[in-house]
């Protein structure tokens, strides 16, 4: 299924943590957001992009709080496994 090396797969999906004042503004509609949270009002989202682009796009909302987390090789599974119909989130 995944056929590519470590480094492609780590700058293909971002994650982010970024926090605002208010609530959140809308974000990008061409933004591939794979997976949100929220915890108070910092947003943890996962999206498909490199960290440096996913944030350079992001900032523009102006953030109060804007950094890119290194995903772990799990995560990195889940997120490229999760639509291919395998039942990842069922393992979880």
């Amino acid at each position: 299924m995944i056929e590519r090396s470590l480094s492609d797969l780590q700058g293909g999906i971002a994650k982010v943590q970024l926090a605002f004042g208010d609530e959140m503004p809308p974000l990008p509609a061409d933004l591939a957001v794979l997976h949100s949270a929220s915890v108070g009002r910092v947003h943890t989202l996962i999206v498909r992009g490199s960290p440096a682009e996913v944030t350079e796009r992001l900032s523009a909302l102006s953030p109060l709080l804007l950094d890119a987390i290194p995903l772990t090789l799990e995560e990195i599974f889940i997120y490229e496994m999760g639509g291919a119909d395998y039942a990842v989130k069922d393992i979880l």
